[in-house]
């Protein structure tokens, strides 16, 4: 009877050991997401591109500081000279001054994480020019729960396919959030 308890003993410790085992795999996979304490993007637009600067918390928590030109309405060409569309709609009325909040979906929040987690050799690398004078500027900061923090500066906003795609993303967040 004791060598059957034993035996017991020995497997409930083999599989608890399993678990504890799958547990702490799981969550070192994520650790990398989840030391991430903020993402800030600094977007300084040339002529009339927008300037922005948008920051994701931890939490979910988007804040977006519209400075100039974050339409709503998109224009063509590079200018807004009468500030109409093409059905005559005034583009200038649906500008967003100011600072504004919202909450990422889980899904858009794990999508920015995944690709800030994917810049390993853009960090390195730093700096992204395009070598031309009139441009619009980015500059991506993400600070760690150590208090790390990466920068990468991007003139033309041209640096990598990763991270045209994380613009993408923070243009999108810009016009198509719902900004309280």
């Amino acid at each position: 009877m004791l060598l059957i308890i034993n035996k017991k003993q020995k497997y409930s410790f083999i599989i608890l050991a399993f678990f504890s085992l799958q547990l702490l795999i799981a969550q070192k996979k994520d650790s990398k997401e989840i030391n991430i304490e903020k993402i800030e993007f600094v977007h300084e637009g040339y002529a009339s591109q927008p300037n922005y600067i948008m920051g994701i918390f931890c939490d979910r928590t988007v804040i977006f500081y519209a400075i100039r030109d974050n339409f709503s309405l998109k224009y063509q060409g590079d200018i807004v000279p009468y500030g109409t569309d093409k059905l005559g709609n005034n583009i200038r009325s649906t500008e967003k001054k100011g600072f504004f909040k919202d909450k990422l979906t889980r899904i858009d929040f794990k999508e920015i994480l995944n690709l800030v987690n994917q810049l390993d050799v853009e960090f390195q690398q730093q700096t992204f020019d395009d070598g031309q004078i009139h441009h619009s500027k980015g500059k991506l900061i993400v600070t760690y729960n150590n208090k790390e923090v990466k920068i990468i500066y991007d003139g033309g906003l041209n640096g990598s396919e990763n991270l045209i795609k994380l613009y993408k993303m923070f243009d999108a967040l810009r016009t198509e959030s719902k900004w309280r």
